[in-house]
This record gives structure tokens, C-alpha cells and sequence, in this order.
């Protein structure tokens, strides 16, 4: 068969990043074409090579698109459980992915407990869009904090162990009630007060 073209619109989020696939996040573009180059993570293929043709011009970006704090299934928003305590609130996006499918992540996370995982509180599946609560985490992800506070962390390795450590303990616990996340990345970590760090987005769990 012929082969066929396919062009993407390259996404930027407020904090600098860039993204294809709204699973993984870049600082710069050269390391978004890079690392899929290699992996598809979502898009129809790799990147395999641009068009070339003498005659044919460079296509110009429609533009680069921002959206508000989106994580992998909705956007989050920080919010208050009762009025007491700070929760994060994730909304499902319409046509992002089943129903189905984002409760069955809050089941998942309901299940697992542990203090190197993201706590859910609650699901609210009465009315559309569904959305679902867990802990805040302070800090926000692991890729931004590291990026943030790299001269200050990288200087001290035994902070960085720790935080291995950590994630580590929270994929063991995982692993031993025979879950696998498929998507383990600093992106998907978040970082509270005191260097705790705890894997998050259940969703693509097994």
C-alpha cells in the first residue's frame, strides 16, 4: 500500500510542556519527537520521518493548544472534603474513555491502600460528568517537582533514594496484590509535604 501521512497538533500546557498524547508531557519539542520516534504512547504510530518532497513546503503549526491542569483522564482541580481538608478532584472527559473504565480506576484505588499510593475518598457517579476524589498532594507531580528543585535535590542523593524508595514501595504493594500500573513514569507520581512521594492514575492497571 501507499504510504500515508499523518499529522499531529502539537499541545503546550501553561507550566512549558509539550504534549501529543496527553500521557506524556515534554520540555521541550526535540524531546517529545524524540521519545516518539520510538514509542507510539497513544498516537496511530511512531514517528517514523517527516514527508520530504523538493516541491513540498513545511506545514505550518496550526497553532499551539493550552489546556487547564488536564491529567490523564480529566481535568483536576484542587477542592475541599466537607470543608475540612484540601482533595483533588479528577473529572472524566467526555470521550476519553468509558464510563466503565474510569469507575473500574476508582476500584482499583479503593482497593489499594498504602502510604506510597494516592488515597481515593469517594466517587460521585450519580450525575454526568462523573468525578472522582482523592488526597491532595501538595507538590504536584514528580517530573515538575524534580525539574523545580533540581539543584537543591541533586545534591543530595540520599533525598533522591528516598524517593526511589518510596515509589518503589508503592509498586511492590501493587505487585503483591497482583495489579500492574503500565504506565509508571515521575509524571504519574505526586510529591506532598516532607519529600513523601506516592505513584498515582490507576487508570491503565491490570
Amino acid at each position: 500500500p501507499a504510504p500515508q501521512v499523518k499529522h499531529y497538533h502539537i499541545k503546550a500546557k501553561p507550566s512549558g510542556e509539550y504534549c501529543l498524547s496527553e500521557k506524556h508531557f515534554f520540555s521541550t519539542i526535540s524531546d517529545l519527537i524524540f521519545y516518539h520516534k520510538h514509542n507510539s504512547a497513544g498516537l496511530a504510530t511512531r514517528l517514523k520521518q517527516p514527508p520530504s518532497s523538493p516541491t513540498r513546503a513545511t506545514p505550518t503549526t496550526a497553532g499551539l493548544s493550552h489546556g487547564l491542569g488536564s491529567g490523564q483522564f480529566g481535568v483536576v482541580r484542587r477542592g475541599k472534603w466537607r470543608g475540612s481538608f484540601d482533595v483533588a478532584v479528577k473529572m472524566m472527559k467526555e470521550g476519553s474513555m468509558s464510563e466503565d473504565d474510569f469507575i473500574d480506576e476508582a476500584k482499583v484505588m479503593t482497593k489499594l491502600q498504602h502510604p506510597n499510593l494516592v488515597q481515593l475518598y469517594g466517587v460521585c457517579s450519580k450525575h454526568r460528568p462523573i468525578f472522582i476524589v482523592t488526597e491532595y498532594m501538595k507538590h504536584g507531580s514528580l517530573l515538575s517537582y524534580l525539574r523545580k528543585n533540581d539543584q537543591r535535590l541533586f545534591q543530595k542523593p540520599s533525598v533522591l533514594l528516598d524517593i526511589c524508595l518510596q515509589v518503589c514501595s508503592g509498586m511492590a504493594h501493587l505487585e503483591e496484590h497482583n495489579y500492574i500500573h503500565r504506565d509508571l513514569a515521575a509524571r504519574n507520581c505526586l510529591v506532598g509535604d516532607g519529600n513523601v512521594v506516592k505513584v498515582a492514575d490507576f487508570g491503565l492497571t491490570r
